[in-house]
């Protein structure tokens, strides 16, 4: 069981209320989690290779 920790808690608290009062913020979560749901997923290993090749590209 974890510890109470009133300031990390009030803390987590405000973040996550900083977070849903930005309305991109929220619909790219929303966008996130219909993909994930609809199997819309890459694995890390391939994001990887996506990342390299695209700053390959940029050199």
């Amino acid at each position: 069981m974890r510890e109470l920790d009133p300031r990390g808690d009030c803390e987590a608290c405000r973040e996550t209320n900083e977070i849903l009062a930005e309305g991109d913020t929220v619909a790219a979560l929303a966008t996130g989690l219909g993909e994930l749901e609809r199997g819309e997923v890459v694995s890390l290993a391939c994001l990887r290779r996506e990342l390299d090749a695209a700053r390959s590209r940029l050199d």
